[in-house]
């Protein structure tokens, strides 16, 4: 539901699957085929783009333009960004902690935070962005109880545009939120009727997470707080039947869990999930879908005093972790942990930067099915906070180093986020003050010159400024972003 990976389930097309050999004798892997006496990739590859079979007449595929990329088998022009443009129809204005999913086709849902319109407290709502029309639809209220405030809708969309969106409720009076769904029908463009995922009913359920693989195996995770104590809770959806699972809570074998748990689900149904426990530990569990059933907990971190994680696991079950955390020196750093998913376990946590006197929080991550990886996060020079990134190159299995994603010295960057499409390229997007009002840029990596293309605004200039920018990517590269943008919800689209 997150846009960075792709939907075939088969081969590893990063040089260590399983080989095959074709008629000419050179040894290629699974998903490559040898085109004059070379394997290459027909899903990347701009001179053999669709190339099937013996690579001969017309199964060599296609030569792409200079212009275009090999995306998926087709050449593709350039995409671009469109206009800004507001999606929330209604007249009160005030969103909040909009989110979005991309499908494989380039249609998007966006969920968000609206206030009700008599202040009396704050409803979901939700849009749909049809890629073949380019417009979006009639913003729809996907839950109606007005007793009370939802909080931190998530959503995550499927590859044939199929979505669950969740968010946390507590009714006026009440002391403790529970976790709501409702399932969107990409074919009619139908939200059932809200759903209440959790169960403890005393317990305090807030910050729910959602992901979902193409076929639509969704899971979504949360915290339960009783008298002070968190403990992290999981349940299974699927789209296909609309069917609920059993509410299962991760075991921890010595620590508690925090609020703010992650999930992310692969092309087989498995998952894994994230948190931070007691001491600032990072903890990780992983969900066998044949078994429908979770890990203990391992310790992926134990430094401690650990902030702002994330996660992202791509559709072949490999994933990475990213956190802040300080040194001996309170000096704060990004971190990162990749999960090996054919033998379960976590590699030793590596540096990003290496800065010993300007912190760094705020990490995303963002990965593709072969293994690569962007990493963005804010950072301070003393002077400004900066948007900042790294790559991780999976044919090296290295970090490349930190760099800028912005140069501008007017004002502070944050609210990074990033998306990856199949061919490990990644669109990364951020808020920034540029000496008027806060605006939200988009830089994009480009895996096949392995750099970055440089900073651009996404956003109309706006008075009250935009912020809270969230993206997601679908496997051919298309983007959707949504932002709040003079306290409505707004959106821009890569095409």
């Amino acid at each position: 539901g997150d846009g960075d990976g792709d939907p075939s389930t088969t081969g590893d097309g990063d040089g260590d699957g399983d080989p095959s050999t074709t008629g000419g004798g050179t040894t290629c892997d699974a998903t490559e085929v040898e085109c004059d006496g070379a394997c290459v990739d027909p899903q990347i590859d701009p001179n053999y783009c669709g190339a099937t079979g013996d690579c001969l007449g017309a199964n060599a595929g296609s030569v792409c333009a200079a212009t275009d990329s090999c995306v998926l088998g087709v050449c593709v022009p350039p995409k671009q960004w469109g206009t800004a443009t507001v999606i929330q129809d209604a007249v009160n204005p005030f969103a909040m902690a909009p989110a979005v999913g991309i499908d494989h086709q380039g249609d998007a849902v966006s969920v968000w935070g609206q206030e009700n319109g008599t202040f009396t407290g704050w409803d979901a709502w939700a849009d749909a962005y049809d890629a073949t029309t380019d417009t979006w639809g009639t913003d729809a209220l996907i839950e109606t109880n007005d007793t009370g405030n939802i909080s931190a809708p998530q959503i995550a969309v499927d590859g044939s545009g199929n979505a669950v969106a969740v968010w946390s409720h507590r009714d006026d009076g009440a002391s403790v939120d529970q976790v709501w769904a409702s399932y969107y029908d990409g074919t009619n463009g139908t939200w059932s009727a809200p759903v209440l995922v959790s169960s403890n009913l005393a317990a305090d359920c807030a910050y729910p997470e959602v992901s979902v693989n193409a076929a639509g195996d969704a899971m979504v995770v949360w915290p339960e707080r009783v008298m002070g104590e968190f403990r992290t809770h999981a349940r299974p959806f699927d789209m296909n039947t609309q069917s609920w699972g059993t509410i299962q809570e991760l075991q921890i074998p010595f620590a508690t869990a925090t609020d703010m748990p992650l999930v992310g689900v692969d092309d087989l149904g498995h998952a894994v999930a994230l948190w931070y426990g007691s001491w600032g530990s990072v903890f990780a569990s992983h969900y066998d879908a044949g078994m429908d059933t979770w890990t203990v907990a391992q310790m992926v971190d134990t430094i401690g005093s650990t902030i702002h994680t994330d996660l992202s696991v791509s559709p072949s079950g490999d994933a990475v972790a990213v956190w802040s955390q300080p040194d001996t020196n309170l000096n704060y750093h990004i971190r990162a942990s990749r999960y090996d998913a054919s033998t379960q376990t976590w590699s030793a946590p590596e540096l990003l930067e290496t800065s010993d006197t300007n912190d760094a929080f705020e990490p995303q991550v963002a990965m593709d099915l072969n293994g690569n990886a962007v990493a963005v996060w804010r950072q301070t020079d003393g002077s400004f906070e900066n948007a900042m990134a790294n790559h991780f190159d999976a044919s090296t299995q290295m970090w490349e180093g930190a760099v800028l994603l912005e140069m501008s010295d007017l004002g502070d960057a944050g609210e990074a986020r990033v998306g990856m499409d199949s061919t490990g390229s990644a669109i990364a997007v951020w808020s920034q003050f540029d000496g008027a009002a806060t605006v939200i840029y988009a830089n994009r990596f480009d895996a096949t010159a392995g750099m970055w293309d440089g900073p651009q605004t996404v956003d109309a200039p706006a008075s009250f400024g935009s912020g809270e920018p969230e993206i997601s990517v679908a496997p051919d590269g298309r983007a959707v972003v949504v932002f709040i943008q003079n306290y409505y919800t707004s959106a821009n689209v890569y095409r």
